[in-house]
Parts: C-alpha cells; structure tokens; sequence
C-alpha cells in the first residue's frame, strides 16, 4: 500500500495543516507514504508539477489536505482518473470559513474544487459538525469521521528548558496559554479584550495570559500597548523542547476561535493535562464532559467565564487536567487514528470491510 499525502506546505505558517499531516505521515510507518509540497516549486509550474510527483510515486491512494489552492488544481486537471483520492478539507468548507473571501472561492468553486469533491472516493471530517457542512456542499460521497491526533508527551521532560516567561514574573503566578496563529478567526481580539475587563475587575490576580504564535504580531502588540494591557505577555512560535516546556508550565490553555477544523493544540494542552477554554466552533463537543469549559468570542462574556474559571482551586484544576487527558488519551492518539486510516484505505482498496466511522 502506498499514500501520497498532498498539501500546500510543510511550513508552521500555514497552520495546523503541515503539523497534522507530518504527524500522520510519521504515524505510517507501517505504509509506504509520501509527502509532496506544492509550495516547493515554482507557481507557473507547480500544479503540473504536484501532478507529475504523484504520478511518479505510483500512489495506491492519493489523500490531499486542503481546499482552494494547487493540490487540488492538481487533481483536477492533471492526475488521470485511475487514482482513487481522499479529500481532507482541514475545516475549509464549515460556514464561517466558506464567508471569508466567498466571491473568489465561488469562482474556484465553479471552475475545480466541485469537481474534484464530487468525484472523491471518501471525504475525511475531523469532526461531527464538519460532517454536516461537507454534507452542505456534496451529497453523496462517503464521509469518513476522523480526527486529527497526538503523540503523548513523556511523564518526564527529556530535555528540560525554561519556559520564555520564566525570569518575568514569579513562579507561583499561574498562566492562561494561548498558542497557535494569531489570527482574527482564532478569536484573539475579544481575548484581550476580555483580558482586560478581566483584570480591571481582579487586579491583584495571580493569573498571567501568555500569547505564544505568530501571525499577526504587530497588531496585536499595538493592542498591548495601547490598551496598556496589564499581566499579557506575548512570545514567537516555539518548537521542540521549548514548545515542551511551555505546556508543562502552563495551567489552563484558552481558544477563543469563530472556527476550527480540529485544533490540534487544543488536544496537545490536553495531553498535558491541562484544562481548556475552547468555543463551541472548535468542535470537540466531549471536551466538556472531559476537562475543558465552554466559552463564546465575546468579550464581556468570556471575561465573566475568566471570572470564574481564574477563581478555581489547585485541585480543580488538577481534576480539569487529568480528565483532560484521559479524554485524549481514550480518543486521540496517533496510534488509534492510524489503525482508523489503515482501515479506511483498505476499504477503499477494496481489501476490508466498511467501517463503522463511515458517514
């Protein structure tokens, strides 16, 4: 069996994209897979490019992460029709995502992408709800319901590295974590909003909000700034050891987002055992039963929820956490995704029984 994973990049700037897929394919090691970039190549060229990688790969199945850009142009114009494909949307088609630049992607839409989804051997949807906006676009494809998943850290550090903050603020000062893309669909203007609605009203709060990402820096640092936000620090993106240590010396992690695929780094702060504040449009509904609190990107209310949440005791927190983990640990782990994605190519290869997941 061999899987040709497609996406844009396989840089952090474009997102949670190139972390799911580099787990994936790590995951598979029992498959012959690749992975191709379209973004390693010239523009002019690269859709015939992408296609002519795939098709030198000789792949049992091709499996493309993402909308509106060359993997699936790709498809559409160059790959023959021999080749059953995946089409993993990442979250592009929910409904707030369809808004956002909705003229051009209506032209995009008319000219491939509906193509290439109707003709699709399985869609993959991360999540419940994206079963039902995939459904919105396209009828009768098969849906497969996985999500993305995690490696579990170590107990122990195996490396251990200071966190960014850690000569900033004393240590018993506990830290609400925001880490991803900063982003005005991840909700981040309403957090610092609510942050300092937040503060104003608990001004000798233990808590700390830590930004960790990149994207778009300057306006929020202009927002610090000029807001005089007290007790909000903000970092660059951090990998690795230091990225390890940022979680283990978090205490709750918060996504305020209008919407989500499935945020990965939900799930990593839940490995971490740490409680999360997450919307509803981060679409992992069994948080809430397991560790994680409800929250809305509304400033006033979410600085009420911070009201609350901030006055929790340790041993709530820690009862949060290891619910939280549990929770991940039940669900999300590469180990039971792969299985599912194994099961899944077989199905489509004709070589296995359908399975359970499949909508």
């Amino acid at each position: 069996m061999k899987i040709s994973h497609i996406s844009h990049s396989n840089k952090v700037n474009d997102g949670g994209i190139s972390i799911a897929v580099e787990n994936l394919v790590k995951a598979q090691s029992n498959i012959h897979s690749n992975w191709i970039c379209s973004s390693d190549y010239i523009s002019l060229l690269r859709d015939y490019i992408v296609a002519k990688e795939i098709k030198k790969f000789k792949p049992s199945i091709i499996q493309v992460h993402g909308l509106w850009r060359s993997p699936t142009r790709s498809l559409r114009f160059y790959i023959p029709k021999k080749y059953p494909y995946i089409i993993t949307p990442h979250g592009m088609l929910d409904p707030w995502a369809l808004k956002q630049s909705r003229l051009k992607k209506n032209i995009v839409f008319s000219i491939w992408e509906k193509n290439v989804i109707a003709n699709a051997s399985c869609i993959q949807a991360l999540c419940k709800s994206e079963i039902d906006a995939i459904r919105n676009i396209e009828k009768s494809v098969p849906i497969a319901l996985i999500p993305n998943g995690v490696h579990l850290p170590p107990m122990n550090p195996i490396n251990i590295v200071k966190a960014p903050w850690d000569n900033q603020f004393d240590k018993n000062k506990k830290i609400l974590l925001f880490f991803g893309r900063f982003h005005h669909k991840k909700g981040i203007y309403p957090l610092l909003k609510a942050w300092d609605i937040f503060v104003q009203r608990n001004p000798n709060t233990s808590w700390r909000l830590v930004l960790v990402g990149f994207g778009e820096t300057t306006s929020i640092k202009k927002i610090i700034l000029r807001e005089r936000l007290k007790y909000c620090f903000m970092y660059g993106p951090c990998f690795g050891d230091l990225k390890d240590s940022i979680f283990r010396n978090s205490d709750a992690f918060i996504l305020p987002s209008f919407s989500e695929g499935f945020p990965i780094t939900a799930i990593e702060a839940m490995s971490y055992k740490i409680p999360c504040l997450l919307t509803k449009e981060c679409n992992i509904s069994d948080a809430f039963n397991n560790g994680s609190e409800l929250i809305e990107a509304d400033a006033d209310k979410l600085s009420k929820v911070l009201d609350k949440f901030c006055k929790k005791s340790d041993e709530e927190l820690i009862s949060m956490g290891n619910k939280a983990y549990d929770f991940v640990n039940s669900n999300f782990t590469w180990d039971i995704i792969q299985k599912n994605f194994y099961h899944l190519y077989g199905w489509l290869l004709n070589k296995g029984t359908k399975p359970t997941f499949i909508h």
